[in-house]
């Protein structure tokens, strides 16, 4: 019972004197971790570097509370001083020195990220910014340079309740704060084998048990001395980060075995064994005194590096953009760092890291030159939210590739999502409403991916009212016809009171029509039906016209080719111009789609269509153009972007003048 009340007491806890070893498990911690986001596959667990680093700041943010409270020095002020001192300088100055990677690197959507992830990390709530993005062994996160600051988030958060904790049980429960400890750990833990969301992985409830665990070595480690623990420590501490992959990265097992190693480790404290004079080399020591810097430096450096290595893709020089990580990050390829790399990433990090620690974490006006940097920061982050025309200046290509603005809330763009559902014309539904003339685009996504290209076209902006009613899928089938639940949409507005009626259709026709596609209904319907079905809604809308314009299919990329993300991403240019849609191979999907357009063709007076195969394919050389050097014309594999809609686009207003 005695040594029971003795582990527990805190009463005696005085400031230990400074470790070596402790500076080497650091240096441990750091170089896991800047391995594990290098790619380097013998430290796939290196990820449990960053747990190691909450039980060291856990055991020596405790050990400052508690004996200044037992010497009643303790104030909040002094200790959130020191914080500031400790963690402003290095940070600020790492976030400065992004600052100049990021104008020359990002694209203007790269860059919105940028600049919310920059607000997120001097705020400290980066892991809640993060988590709502992607989780972070996701490929995407790789080309995030301020991803992990999360963890520092947690520390940040951690330091502003834990002494807030601690002096009031300090004050009222004094006997019990060990317990109170070891309460909030047990319960930290046990949420964590209740919750598999991968949010848990950013939130400091779900991480609050491992800088607790820290606390505990300390009060325990004050008042208990066992040696030569750190022989069953150190294996403890390395399997796991040797063994594990970043698949386990969200499950508790992998944590719980290092964290035992790294606790034993300082628990033991046993300063003359082989442990303690490897863990305080020169070289250990000095990389432990520089982790701080290390880690905020070498995110930035793989991300921007990678980014780098993307952008030499021709088509990035021409349309940034299109290395949009954020819209496209499961289409990512990433190359491997090449040894060399390796060895000079690393060695740049340590060094640069050493260089900070030395001259900015420890120089006398560290706090002027964190206020310097701030003021830097604070200026970008205003300047580029203010006035980012001047910044986008250099994309003015940008959405030529870009998917934004391309599936748009344009008009009535999603409004048949639900079927089932009467769906009335609002204004929402229509731009312009006060000419003589009415463009009406119906479709479903193929139109809905041009919409945008129409509006900009000065020609019919200046004569046409537009109507878009378009849909992500199966249009005209069943009780999608216009007869039944699009009587008070479409037939409503088509009707007598507007005569002057130019109707654009743009269908998929060949996944309605042809026997090799799927089918985009649920009815069991036949080929023959659907031709039957969509040749009746056809007629409709040509009585209710003066001009029926169909937009026919448009080749549709293959899917064992590499989509327009993945090609403009690739590395190696001189491959993506081999990448084409053989003539022979669209027109072979389109017997049906032709004889039905011909068909149209014959018996609507007034229907005229858009030879799209014209303006992508040729014979002679049996290719559907993918590309035509330096412009790119799909978004993806079965919709044209805003470059390839403009071929089609130009084609109609040539008609229509």
């Amino acid at each position: 019972m005695n040594l029971i009340l003795k582990l527990f007491d805190i009463s005696k806890i005085k400031r230990i004197s400074f470790r070596e070893d402790i500076n080497g498990l650091r240096a441990i911690a750091v170089l896991s971790v800047v391995f594990y986001h290098a790619d380097i596959q013998f430290f796939k667990g290196g990820w449990l570097g960053v747990d190691v680093f909450f039980v060291i700041s856990g055991y020596l943010i405790s050990n400052i509370i508690l004996s200044e409270l037992n010497e009643d020095k303790f104030t909040f002020k002094s200790f959130y001083l020191r914080r500031i001192k400790r963690i402003f300088p290095g940070l600020f100055f790492v976030l400065t020195s992004t600052i100049p990677f990021a104008y020359f690197l990002l694209s203007p959507k790269a860059m919105n990220e940028y600049l919310e992830s920059l607000i997120a990390t001097i705020l400290f709530y980066s892991n809640f910014h993060f988590q709502n993005l992607d989780f972070y062994i996701s490929e995407s996160t790789k080309v995030m340079p301020l991803i992990h600051s999360w963890s520092l988030a947690i520390e940040e958060q951690f330091y502003i309740l834990f002494p807030l904790l601690t002096v009031l049980v300090y004050k009222n429960l004094r006997q019990y704060f060990t317990l109170v400890i070891i309460f909030l750990t047990t319960f930290s833990i046990y949420i964590n084998t209740l919750i598999q969301e991968s949010y848990k992985f950013y939130q400091l409830q779900f991480r609050v048990w491992e800088l607790l665990v820290g606390v505990l070595v300390m009060v325990f480690g004050s008042n208990i001395s066992i040696k030569h623990l750190e022989k069953i420590g150190f294996p403890l501490l390395i399997f796991p980060i040797l063994y594990f992959d970043d698949s386990w990265i969200n499950d508790i097992e992998p944590k719980l075995i290092a964290l035992s190693g790294i606790s034993l480790i300082i628990f033991s404290n046993t300063k003359n064994s082989f442990l303690s004079k490897f863990l305080s080399m020169r070289l250990l020591s000095m990389i432990g005194l520089s982790s701080y810097s290390i880690y905020l430096l070498h995110q930035p450096a793989y991300a921007f590096y990678r980014i780098f290595m993307l952008n030499r893709n021709k088509y990035f020089q021409s349309y940034p953009d299109s290395v949009d990580i954020i819209n496209y990050p499961k289409n990512i390829n990433l190359e491997s760092f090449s040894f060399i790399f390796l060895v000079i990433s690393i060695f740049f990090t340590v060094f640069i890291g050493f260089l900070s620690y030395k001259f900015i974490e420890t120089n006398k006006k560290r706090l002027l030159i964190a206020l310097c940097c701030f003021i830097i920061i604070l200026s970008f982050i205003i300047f580029q939210t203010f006035s980012p025309n001047v910044y986008n200046k250099k994309f003015d290509s940008t959405e030529l590739l870009s998917g934004e603005g391309v599936f748009s809330n344009y008009g009535c763009w999603g409004t048949f999502q639900n079927w089932n559902d009467i769906v009335e014309l609002t204004d929402n539904c229509f731009i312009n409403n006060n000419k003589n003339k009415n463009l009406i685009f119906i479709g479903d996504s193929s139109m809905a991916a041009i919409a945008k290209n129409f509006i900009n076209e000065k020609h019919l902006a200046d004569n046409y009212n537009f109507i878009f009613l378009t849909t992500g899928h199966r249009v005209f089938f069943s009780e999608l016809s216009f007869n039944l639940k699009c009587d008070d949409c479409v037939l409503k507005y088509l009707s007598n009171e507007r005569k002057n009626n130019t109707i654009v259709v743009s269908l998929e026709l060949h996944r309605y029509l042809e026997k090799n596609e799927s089918i985009y209904f649920t009815n069991n319907y036949s080929q023959n039906n659907n031709s039957n079905i969509l040749f009746s809604n056809l007629e409709i809308l040509a009585r209710n016209s003066e001009e029926l314009i169909l937009i026919e299919p448009f080749p549709t990329m293959l899917r064992n080719k590499p989509s327009p993300p993945e090609i403009i991403l690739s590395n190696y240019a001189d491959n993506v111009k081999e990448i084409y849609i053989p003539f022979s191979y669209w027109k072979s999907n389109l017997i049906e789609t032709n004889k039905y357009i011909e068909k149209l063709d014959l018996e609507i007076p007034n229907f005229h269509s858009i030879k799209t195969e014209k303006l992508f394919c040729k014979e002679t050389t049996n290719k559907c153009t993918v590309y035509d050097f330096p412009e790119i014309y799909y978004l993806d594999k079965f919709h044209l972007n805003y470059m390839g809609a403009t071929r089609i686009v130009n084609q109609i207003v040539n008609y229509l003048n």
